[in-house]
């Protein structure tokens, strides 16, 4: 199985095989799985996977999906984010 691997701060192009996910848990909590037009799995979590959704993603439309690190103001955490851009537009953030 060809996992797609986020690197943080690097957009990933992709294309949908098929809109709708599979739900998975994982060692991470549950994840939303979705087989891309190149043969390969992607996961995400569940509220990335319903802003694609909500987006109207369809089946051959190539968009990207960035994770994102953000430096928190308490105690300088990091909290990691994830942005949809379709079309040349963002449309998830994950704060």
């Amino acid at each position: 199985m060809n996992i797609l691997p986020f690197q943080v701060n690097v957009p990933a192009e992709i294309t949908l095989e098929r809109p709708e996910g599979t739900l998975v848990q994982g060692r991470y909590g549950d994840r939303v799985m979705f087989t891309l037009a190149d043969g390969r799995i992607m996961y995400v979590p569940p509220f990335v996977a319903s802003k694609i959704q909500a987006d109207g993603v369809a089946p051959g439309d190539r968009f990207q999906l960035c994770k994102t690190q953000v430096r928190n103001g308490i105690n300088g955490g990091v909290i990691i984010d994830h942005e949809a851009p379709r079309r040349g537009h963002f449309v998830a953030v994950e704060k």
